[in-house]
């Protein structure tokens, strides 16, 4: 089994400061996501890692993570969308927080995956998604032929609100996501292409501990909220 892998150049008023590689892997019904973003330069040494895990075709949110690293300082970020159970949990450090799933909420990673397959649709001009907290929408803007590091390919032009993001999608083939911007610290961050293939999937040890730590922590989430009702 093989995962895509995309490779991105990340620059800033057209200086480099960093890279962005995000591999996707479809298991049976659900896309597990991993994003690591690494930057440097003007924006300074930050890493910030994200997963995700979605079902293929609804795009509904099963798991979100994050972490980042600044210099000393750790953060990290989880949360959990659980149907069965009518709760999405978050964790902060060991702080945990459960509001009701009310809706088929999405991840902020997972979007870009449900984004790329909006050309299946019978309407591909507009895609509204809600998050915790609020909606997203994508509206096209345009088709256009454009330059990558892998050649000139036709690509279609959305818009992002809230945020003012833009994202530019190959047309046909393989849906990918050429380039976008993201407002980071004030400033516009642009990410472009710049490779795209696939490796084989290793189950690591370290993925392992990761998924038996998440479950624990799941486990716990639920006993206490079974506690409070």
């Amino acid at each position: 089994m093989s995962k895509e892998v995309c490779e991105y150049r990340l620059q800033m008023r057209g200086r480099p400061v960093g890279s962005y590689r995000v591999s996707t892997l479809t298991k049976q019904q659900l896309v597990h996501i991993d994003g690591r973003l690494e930057l440097q330069g003007a924006l300074g040494r930050k890493t910030i890692a994200q997963e995700c895990s979605l079902h293929k075709d609804s795009f509904e949110s099963v798991h979100f993570s994050e972490w980042q690293q600044d210099g000393s300082q750790k953060r990290t970020f989880e949360v959990v969308f659980d149907s069965d159970q009518g709760l999405v949990t978050a964790q902060r450090g060991d702080d945990y927080a459960s509001i009701p799933y009310i809706q088929a909420y999405r991840d902020p990673l997972g979007i870009f995956y449900e984004l790329r397959q909006l050309q299946t649709r019978a309407h591909p001009e507009r895609l509204q998604v809600p998050l915790i907290g609020k909606d997203v929408v994508f509206e096209k803007v345009s088709e256009l032929v454009l330059e990558t590091a892998i050649g000139k390919l036709n690509a279609l032009l959305y818009l992002c609100q809230p945020g003012g993001h833009y994202v530019y999608v190959e047309a046909g083939g393989s849906r990918t996501i050429l380039k976008f911007t993201q407002r980071l610290d004030g400033q516009v961050l642009e990410a472009s292409l710049v490779k795209v293939g696939y490796e084989a999937e290793r189950d690591s040890g370290d993925k392992r501990n990761r998924r038996n730590r998440r479950n624990r922590r799941n486990h716990r989430s639920r006993a206490k909220n079974r506690k409070k009702s």
